[in-house]
C-alpha cells in the first residue's frame, strides 16, 4: 500500500536548508593558496557568468573525480581545502571547492543537491532525495535570479546546464532560505553549432588559418558524436581544447 514513507524532524524547507547549511559551511573556508588561485583564474574577466564559469572550468580541468563515501562523507563534503590539496573529490567535494573559490573571487554561490537519474518530484515533507551536488551562482541578470553549474560536467556545456538536469527541481542549501529551485530549460541556441575562422596574413606572404567549431549543449554533443561515430565525452573535451 505504501511503497515509501518519509518523515522529517525539520518543519519546513527553510529549516532543512539551515540544517544542511550548518554542516556544509564549515567546509567552505578558503586557504590563502585557494584565494590566490581564484584571483588568478578570474583576472581580467568581467561579469558573474564569465568569472563563475572560469572557476568551474579550472576545477573541472584540473581536479579528478573520486567517489569515496565512508560515514558522513556520503552527504557532507570533505573540506574544500583538502579537495584543493588532493586534486581529487566527488561531486560534493568539487562543488565545495568551486563555491569556496567563487566566494573568494567576490561571487555569491551556494551548494545545491539534485537526484541524478530519473526525475523525482520533491517529497511532501522536508527530506532531501538527492545523490548529486552542483553549484548555484546568484546573478540577478539571469532567469530565476541565478544559474547552475554542474560540478563534474566535463564540457563547456556546463553553462547553460546539461539537458539532463534542466526543468528539474533542485534544493538550495542556504542558512536562511533553503528552498527548491527549478532550473529553466535552455533555448534553441543551446543546441546550435558555431564556426569561427581566423586568417592571419604574414609579411613573407604566408598565412595562418585557425578553425574553431563550437557545439553548445549536451544534445549537440550527442548529435555530433552520433554523426561522427565518436564518444560524446570526446566532443566535450574538444570544446575545452
Amino acid at each position: 500500500a505504501f511503497p515509501s514513507i518519509f518523515w522529517s524532524n525539520q518543519r519546513n524547507n527553510a529549516e532543512m536548508g539551515a540544517m544542511l547549511s550548518a554542516v556544509w559551511e564549515p567546509e567552505l573556508v578558503p586557504s590563502p593558496a585557494m584565494a590566490e588561485f581564484a584571483a588568478a583564474t578570474v583576472d581580467g574577466l568581467e561579469g558573474v557568468v564569465d568569472k563563475a564559469v572560469a572557476i568551474h572550468d579550472a576545477v573541472a580541468d584540473g581536479w579528478g573525480y573520486l567517489g569515496f563515501y565512508p560515514g558522513e562523507s556520503g552527504w557532507i563534503p570533505h573540506s574544500a581545502e583538502s579537495c584543493f590539496e588532493a586534486r581529487l573529490g566527488d561531486c560534493k567535494d568539487q562543488s565545495a571547492l568551486m563555491i569556496t573559490m567563487m566566494r573568494a573571487a567576490g561571487l555569491t554561490a551556494w551548494p545545491v543537491v539534485v537526484y541524478a537519474g530519473q526525475a523525482l518530484n520533491p517529497a511532501k515533507v522536508p527530506v532531501v532525495l538527492a545523490n548529486h551536488a552542483v553549484v548555484w551562482v546568484e546573478d540577478p541578470s539571469q532567469e530565476g535570479g541565478g544559474f547552475l553549474l554542474d560540478s563534474v560536467d566535463t564540457g563547456t556545456a556546463a553553462f547553460p546546464p546539461a539537458d539532463w538536469i534542466t526543468g528539474r527541481k533542485v534544493f538550495l542549501i542556504h542558512p536562511t532560505d533553503g528552498r527548491y529551485l527549478k532550473i529553466p530549460r535552455p533555448g534553441s541556441a543551446h543546441r546550435l553549432a558555431e564556426d569561427e575562422t581566423t586568417i592571419d596574413l604574414h609579411r613573407d606572404g604566408s598565412a595562418s588559418i585557425h578553425l574553431v567549431e563550437r557545439w553548445h549543449g549536451g544534445l549537440a554533443n550527442l548529435r555530433q558524436a552520433r554523426r561522427r561515430r565518436t564518444p560524446p565525452a570526446w566532443w566535450q573535451q574538444q570544446q575545452r581544447e
